[in-house]
């Protein structure tokens, strides 16, 4: 048995060591994910952050009092639940409470230059961030980061549709020496070359999200963009090739329903002829919902999950499937901006709220005033919790807020089995990139032997 990835310092510290009686009845833990891989079995506990690798015929069950000491296996009458939210609770009290901001959601505008029909901002009223309302979200940021490095999002709307806005603030960020690196979600249609060499070298911009929907007549069809323009696709296409030559990293993001699921294959073979071997180039395919979080048009989840795991499969073929993030073990107080004390979304206007997905309501306050909504901040910050939460093995790791639209209705397996297959592909790359690290040292081993 050997550690890969060790517990996080401070579940362990929280949850401290196990010391089961030696006859207690053992069963394994609701938090342990189980893997096969090609040495043996592979753990990872989604409460302490831990992976171990069992080998040599080593098993769960025959080493389940080894491994009751880590908390992979509990008692029978152990209520973990119960334990992974006291833990959730503690770290959410001892949570930093520095003025600090430093994380932005930033609209230039809630204009778009598309006009998508499943669009969650539609009826939202246009509004454009004046230049002399830029300039002052600039001094903003450089006020109330503390001398701290800054993330901003670029959204919106459509964030290049504002694009004097995105200048005028990073100007003044750089007057007032602001260290700063952003990123985007952007349809791509005004992100040229000229846009993506300003993006690098004034932005800081280190990567962009681009929305493709399907293949030319499907996509130019479901944007339905404002401008006249012989072939908007063929442009976000040329925009992607030019993002790339900048050095920006590009997610492509494929929204899928049954209407354009055919065509969406179809755009990977384009894309794969188009871009295979391109580095910085990353694909995800996102099953369009209802604010309930409805899976739009399939007749069944199910059928909806089969058709995106099979697109999914095709990008990877490509080379530009999904990016696998690092296995983080380390557990935190929040997972998303609307809980983090840290991060504020700026509006058009100046007003501030803590959720992009609703930015004309919830405000707490302004740019142009240090009083904030205490009452509000608070409210985003309470916890979703569903009768799912007692079986899921996501549970100590989840983010779901009680405000959030995507969530309001409820969770929904599918977004449950989702996450959970992006949990494993982690531990499988984790445990590739132990046996790549393992691997280097034999070898350096028996070099330095010659």
């Amino acid at each position: 048995m050997r550690t890969l990835i060790p517990a996080d310092a401070v579940a362990s510290r929280l949850i401290g060591e196990q010391k089961a009686a030696p006859d207690a009845a053992l069963r394994k833990s609701r938090f342990c994910v189980s893997l096969a891989c090609e040495e043996g079995t592979l753990l990872y506990h989604t409460l302490t952050g831990e992976l171990r690798l069992l080998t040599g015929g080593e098993t769960p069950e025959g080493c389940s009092r080894e491994l009751a000491e880590a908390w992979y296996f509990v008692p029978e009458d152990f209520d973990e639940v119960r334990r992974a939210r006291q833990i959730q609770t503690i770290l959410a009290a001892a949570a930093p409470r520095g003025k600090e901001k430093t994380a932005f959601v930033i609209l230039p505008t809630t204009g778009c230059n598309a006009r998508c029909a499943y669009c969650f901002e539609r009826g939202v009223k246009p509004l454009f961030m004046s230049r002399e309302t830029a300039k002052d979200v600039g001094e903003y940021i450089a006020r109330s980061c503390g001398g701290k490095p800054v993330s901003i999002h670029w959204f919106g709307g459509e964030p290049l549709y504002n694009r004097p806005a995105i200048d005028t603030i990073c100007e003044a960020m750089r007057e007032h020496r602001v260290e700063y690196t952003s990123h985007m979600t952007s349809n791509g249609y005004y992100l040229d070359a000229e846009t993506a060499g300003k993006a690098v070298r004034d932005w800081h911009m280190k990567h962009v999200q681009i929305t493709l929907d399907g293949t030319e007549k499907v996509y130019n069809r479901i944007k339905a963009y404002r401008e006249e323009d012989e072939n908007p696709f063929r442009r976000v296409i040329q925009n992607i090739d030019a993002a790339l030559d900048a050095g920006l990293r590009v997610y492509v993001r494929l929204n899928m329903d049954a209407e354009n699921a055919d065509d969406l294959f179809c755009l990977a073979d384009e894309l794969g002829e188009r871009f295979r071997g391109r580095k910085g180039l990353s694909s995800v395919v996102v099953l369009l919902k209802e604010f309930t979080g409805k899976i739009r048009k399939f007749s069944t989840d199910e059928e909806a999950m089969e058709r995106r795991s099979a697109l999914m499969e095709k990008l990877e073929g490509y080379g530009f499937g999904l990016e696998i993030l690092p296995l983080n073990g380390k557990l935190i107080a929040n997972r998303c901006n609307a809980d983090n004390d840290a991060g504020e979304v700026i509006l058009p206007d100046g007003g501030v709220t803590k959720c992009e997905h609703i930015n004309c309501s919830g405000r707490i306050g302004s740019i142009y005033s240090e009083e904030r909504d205490e009452q509000e901040i608070r409210a985003w910050k309470e916890k979703a919790w569903f009768p799912e939460c007692e079986e899921c093995v996501l549970l100590p790791r989840c983010g779901a807020l009680k405000r959030c639209e995507w969530v309001k209705d409820g969770c929904r397996k599918t977004s449950r089995i989702l996450k959970t297959q992006i949990l494993e592909d982690q531990i499988r790359e984790a445990y590739k990139t132990a046996k790549r690290k393992e691997d280097h040292c034999e070898t350096e081993g028996r070099m330095g032997d010659d």
